[in-house]
């Protein structure tokens, strides 16, 4: 029974140290989404800015 409880204990350890890189790893890509954007934002400014004149 302790050989049991032992290998429930370890597998519950290993998914949530699973579920916390998978959170780290989709905190990393949102960055990476957010100064994307930023830069797109700032092309699109560029262009209006161009068009205009």
């Amino acid at each position: 029974m302790a050989v049991i409880n032992l290998v429930i204990a370890l597998s519950v350890i290993y998914g949530v140290i699973l579920l916390i890189r998978y959170v780290k790893n989709n905190q990393s890509k949102q960055n990476q989404l957010s100064e994307l954007n930023e830069k797109v934002d700032k092309i699109l400014e560029h262009i209006e800015r161009n068009n205009k004149s």
